[in-house]
C-alpha cells in the first residue's frame, strides 16, 4: 500500500450483513483516492465480512482486523486507530453511507489555510424503510460556530456527530484520546478527549454523511 494515505477510514463491523454493501459502494465511489479502509470484525455471526473480504482481495487499500471476542464498536475503533497510516482519521458506521465526494471535500477543508485539526461536514437522515432522505441538518454546526460568542470551548459544543468529521491523526498519538468501552458513551468519551486538545475546527457543510434510521440499530442516535 502507498504510504501517502490522506485519510484512514475505520469501520467496526458487527452483524450488518443487510446494510454493509451500501456502505462499501459509497466508499468505493469516493473521488479522493488516497484512502485506506480499516474494517474491524467484532466477531460477527452473520455474513457481514463477506463483501469486505471480496473487496480486500481486489483493493490493497482495504485492511481487515478481527477481534478475538466481541468488544463493541468503541474498542474496535481503537484497534483501527493503532494501525492507521493516514494524515487524518474518519470513523464510519457500516450501516451508514457517505456522499461520493465526502472525503475530497473534508480533506480539502482540513488542509486549507495551513491545516486544521478537525474538518466537519453535515448529515442527512436516510429512512431505510422508505428510502427517503431528510434535509441537511446544520443545527450542531451552527452551535459550533456560535461557541465563541457564547464563550464556550469546543468540547462543550462538539459533543456528537463524530462520524461527520475528519480528525488529525497526530493528536491521537496520546493514547488517552480513544473511544470508551461503554456502549452508551464511547463516542462522547472520544470527542471530549480530542476536543480538550484543540479549538481548531473547519466546517464544510457540502460534505454529507447519511445516518441510516432503522428499527434494529443499537448505536444510531445523532444526539448525545
Amino acid at each position: 500500500m502507498s504510504k501517502n494515505v490522506k485519510v484512514s477510514v475505520i469501520l467496526p463491523v458487527y452483524n450488518v450483513e443487510a446494510y454493509i454493501g451500501r456502505c462499501i459502494e459509497s466508499l468505493q465511489a469516493q473521488t479522493l483516492e488516497e484512502l485506506e479502509f480499516i474494517f474491524v470484525d467484532d466477531c460477527s455471526t452473520d455474513n457481514s465480512m463477506a463483501a469486505v473480504e471480496e473487496w480486500a482481495a481486489q483493493d490493497e487499500r482495504v485492511r481487515i482486523l478481527r477481534n478475538e471476542k466481541n468488544e463493541g464498536s468503541g474498542p474496535s475503533r481503537n484497534r483501527g486507530i493503532e494501525i492507521a497510516q493516514g494524515e487524518y482519521l474518519s470513523f464510519v458506521d457500516p450501516d451508514d453511507f457517505v456522499a461520493h465526494d465526502f472525503y475530497e471535500l473534508l480533506y480539502a477543508a482540513a488542509t486549507a489555510d495551513g491545516g486544521h485539526d478537525i474538518a466537519k461536514g453535515c448529515f442527512r437522515r436516510f429512512d431505510d424503510s422508505t428510502g427517503s432522505v431528510g434535509p441537511l441538518d446544520t443545527a450542531l454546526n451552527d452551535r459550533i460556530k456560535a461557541r465563541h460568542t457564547k464563550k464556550k470551548p469546543l468540547f462543550c459544543a462538539f459533543t456528537y456527530e463524530h462520524p461527520t468529521a475528519l480528525y488529525r491523526a497526530s493528536l491521537l498519538e496520546d493514547a488517552s484520546v480513544r473511544f470508551g468501552k461503554s456502549r452508551k458513551d464511547q463516542d462522547t468519551t472520544f470527542q471530549l478527549a480530542y476536543c480538550l486538545k484543540t479549538e481548531d475546527i473547519q466546517i464544510e457543510e457540502r460534505a454529507v454523511y447519511y445516518y441510516v434510521q432503522r428499527d434494529t440499530s443499537v448505536v444510531h442516535s445523532v444526539s448525545a
